[in-house]
């Protein structure tokens, strides 16, 4: 074991804080990750530069990819390029876990292939996916 801080990747629908609970949730979870010695990066879908009026991501900055949004359905060329995009930031960041919040999106997909692929541990955190 390394005493090296854990570098984990927050992979979230959109930081843009009009999109409402994870926006707010999960920078306040990377904030007390901090605390604790653990690195934060993230990767959101969202219009570009929604994240940067955040201000919940201000002491964040720098730290994130935001990926042109694509449809649901859509598992071509698109839905690829945000795997590729994803891997380029797990490989230059050296990322040792991905979190993912929520499960009902595009980007559940793409980490289902980088974790195949790369063999990274995952937490889930459904968010309010599971609700009835």
């Amino acid at each position: 074991m390394t005493d090296a801080p854990l570098r984990v990747l927050h992979v979230v629908p959109s930081l843009d804080e009009t999109y409402g609970g994870p926006a707010t949730a999960v920078p306040c979870l990377a904030t007390a990750l901090e605390a604790l010695k653990c690195a934060s990066f993230f990767f959101s879908v969202a219009p570009l530069g929604r994240a940067a009026v955040n201000p919940l991501m201000a002491p964040h900055a720098g730290r994130w990819v935001e990926a042109r949004p694509v449809p649901v359905l859509t598992v071509g060329r698109p839905a690829m390029r945000a795997v590729r995009t994803m891997e380029g930031l797990i490989s230059a960041e050296r990322i040792d876990l991905i979190h993912l919040h929520g499960l009902w999106s595009h980007l559940s997909w793409a980490v289902g292939i980088i974790l195949r692929r790369r063999r990274l541990p995952v937490l889930l955190s459904p968010r309010s996916d599971l609700m009835a």
